[in-house]
């Protein structure tokens, strides 16, 4: 990864953050005031129910509204599962 995760400051930083860990996945994002919304990479889809956003106490969080799958960014880098290894996740080799 090219960031520390301290570095990661704004929700255009998070979603690049997402890209670098699913860089198979075209998650054609849509920018909005408080949040930025793209295609989960978590299940197929086709239309736009991944969100990444702030949570009230300012930490960068992500729901899926259609699968479910959600959490912040410590979860998301901390999340050893067969989800994120199996779209060659740079951090689980």
């Amino acid at each position: 990864m090219n960031k520390d995760i301290a570095e990661i400051k704004n929700l255009q930083e998070f979603a690049e953050l997402f890209e670098q860990l699913f860089p198979d996945h075209d998650f054609a994002w849509r920018e909005y005031p408080n949040r930025i919304m793209g295609l989960c990479p978590f299940h197929e889809e086709k239309r736009h129910s991944f969100n990444i956003f702030y949570a009230p106490d300012s930490i960068l969080c992500y729901k899926c509204f259609s699968c479910g799958e959600s959490g912040s960014i410590y979860k998301l880098l901390k999340q050893d599962s067969s989800k994120v290894k199996s779209y060659g996740n740079p951090l689980y080799p």
